[in-house]
């Protein structure tokens, strides 16, 4: 049987969807989906990706909504080239980054499906903090090696 995680949720104000895909799609690189006809008048918008990504994210319209200060999905994302290339954009787009190393040298689980004997990487993982435009704290992480198979 497998488990794993299908989607996340981030909440974002009421009437507010065109600021989404400029940071979703453009910065991110995540692609629109199209909502369910029987989910798209509550307002709102999915995306999925990145390019042979496995997550979605979904954005829904909440009255009067205030981000969390620490709540975040951790996404893993792709290797360290990536995820610099990414902090990359998002700066250039006036997103701060913030950079933490307090993962790195940790051995942690990998949790991505990987075979039993590989779950774990010693090196741990090289990880970034951003904010999305309505402030949803968003984690950013990458192995900090690349595992020998």
């Amino acid at each position: 049987m497998y488990f794993g995680i299908h989607h996340i949720q981030l909440g974002f104000p009421v009437g507010e969807e065109a600021k989404l895909a400029p940071f979703y799609v453009d910065i991110l690189g995540l692609t629109e989906l199209a909502k369910p006809p029987a989910l798209a008048t509550r307002g709102g918008k999915w995306f999925r990706g990145p390019t042979g990504g496995n997550i979605e994210f979904h954005l829904g319209a909440i009255p009067g909504f205030q981000a969390p200060p620490k709540v975040h999905p951790g996404i893993v994302w792709g290797d360290i080239e990536s995820l610099t290339a990414l902090a990359d954009r998002l700066q250039s787009a006036n997103y701060p980054v913030t950079w933490d190393g307090e993962l790195e040298n940790h051995p942690m689980y990998r949790n991505d499906g990987s075979a039993a004997d590989q779950k774990t990487v010693s090196a741990g993982y090289v990880r970034f903090y951003t904010r999305c435009p309505f402030g949803n704290r968003l984690e950013f992480m990458a192995l900090a090696q690349e595992p020998k198979r």
